[in-house]
C-alpha cells in the first residue's frame, strides 16, 4: 500500500521536474513569444508528423485560455489525446475506496477511481476536429489495504466533433459526443448509449488576468433494462450549467473554480417529463498549472458551500496530455 502510493507521488512528481527542466532551457525563446509556454509535445515529432494544418486561421488565436487550448488538443493534423483524472476520496481519507456521492446524483459513480480517455484526434480544419475514444481506468486502487481487489478496464468508446470559434471577444468550445456504455456501474443499471452535448464560453474582458465563463452541458442516456429494481437509479436526462471563475498568477499557474449551480437529472422511473430533480449545490476550487501548451495539471477539491466538512469533500487531479 505505501509503495503503491509513493510510487504514483513519485511519478507526478518526475513528469512535473522533467517538464519544469526542458521549459528552463529555452527560456529566451518563451520570452520572445510573450510568456507562452515555449516546449510543446509536437517538438519531439518529426518534422514531417508535427505539420499543422495549413490554413488561414490559427487556434491560438481565437482560443487563449490555457485550460481550454489543452482540453481542445494539439494543433496537429492527427493527434493522440488523453484526459486524466483521479477522482479520490474525502480530504480524510483521500486514499481510500469511497467516494463520497455530494451531489446526490443517480448516475455518479462512488468508487474512488483513476480513470481516463484516450484517443486519436483528427483536424478537419484549424477549428474543427473527429475525435475517436476510449475510456481506460481502475477503480478501488488503494483497496488491498482492506482485503478488497482493484478493478482495471478499457471502456466506453465514443465519437467526438468540436468545433472552436470567437465571437465578440467570448471564445467558444461546441462539443457533439456519442458513447457506448461497456462499464460495469452503466450496465448494472442497463444504460447503453449517450449522446450529448457541451457549450463552453469564456471571456477575459480583453485579455485581462481575470476570466469568466460557463460550461452548459445536456446528455440523454438509453437504457435496455427496466423493472422496479431500477426505480430511481436511472437518470435518463440531465442538463447543467456551471459558472467558472478564473484568476492568472504567471504564465505557468492560474486559480480556478468552477460551481454546479443549476444541475437538474430527470429519472426515467418518473413519468412526467416536466419533473426534474435538482441536484445539490457543489463548488469546485483548484489550481490550473500549465506545464507546456498541451500539458494541463489541474488539482482541485469539490465541496458543498452549504456544509464543508472534511469527510464531504472530494480530492481530485486532473491531467490533458496532447501530442
Amino acid at each position: 500500500m505505501k509503495i503503491l502510493k509513493q510510487s504514483i507521488l513519485l511519478g507526478l512528481t518526475s513528469l512535473l521536474t522533467l517538464n519544469v527542466q526542458a521549459e528552463d532551457t529555452q527560456g529566451s525563446a518563451n520570452a520572445a513569444k510573450g510568456g507562452e509556454t515555449s516546449v510543446k509535445m509536437e517538438n519531439v515529432s518529426s518534422k514531417e508528423d508535427r505539420k499543422p494544418v495549413s490554413t488561414g486561421q490559427d487556434v491560438d488565436e481565437v482560443i487563449t485560455n490555457r485550460k481550454l487550448r489543452a482540453e481542445t488538443g494539439s494543433k496537429n493534423a492527427f493527434s493522440f489525446s488523453s484526459a486524466l483524472s483521479y477522482s479520490g476520496g474525502s480530504i480524510s481519507k483521500p486514499f481510500g475506496n469511497l467516494r463520497p456521492n455530494i451531489r446526490g446524483s443517480a448516475s455518479t459513480q462512488t468508487d474512488v477511481s483513476i480513470y481516463g480517455t484516450a484517443g486519436v484526434k483528427y483536424k478537419i480544419s484549424p477549428l474543427q476536429s473527429l475525435s475517436l475514444d476510449l475510456g481506460v481506468g481502475m477503480d478501488r486502487p488503494f483497496a488491498d489495504d482492506q482485503g478488497i481487489k482493484y478493478r482495471s478496464y478499457a471502456t466506453d468508446p465514443s465519437l467526438g466533433y468540436q468545433v472552436l470559434y470567437r465571437v465578440g471577444g467570448i471564445q467558444n468550445v461546441t462539443q457533439f459526443s456519442l458513447t457506448k456504455y461497456t462499464n460495469r456501474f452503466a450496465r448494472k443499471i442497463g444504460g447503453v448509449w449517450s449522446p450529448g452535448v457541451n457549450q463552453i464560453v469564456m471571456y477575459d474582458f480583453g485579455g485581462s488576468k481575470f476570466t469568466v465563463g460557463a460550461l452548459m452541458a445536456f446528455d440523454i442516456t438509453y437504457f435496455d433494462k427496466e423493472g422496479p429494481q431500477y426505480s430511481g437509479r436511472q437518470s435518463d436526462y440531465s442538463l447543467g450549467f456551471y459558472p467558472i471563475m478564473e484568476y492568472v498568477i504567471n504564465d505557468k499557474i492560474n486559480l480556478r473554480t468552477i460551481s454546479g449551480l443549476w444541475n437538474y437529472e430527470h429519472i426515467r422511473s418518473e413519468g412526467r417529463f416536466s419533473t426534474w430533480d435538482k441536484k445539490t449545490i457543489y463548488q469546485s476550487i483548484g489550481v490550473g498549472i500549465s506545464i507546456t501548451r498541451d500539458l494541463y495539471l489541474y488539482p482541485n477539491i469539490q465541496f458543498l458551500p452549504e456544509n464543508i466538512r472534511s469527510d464531504a469533500t472530494n480530492v481530485a487531479l486532473n491531467a490533458n496530455i496532447n501530442i
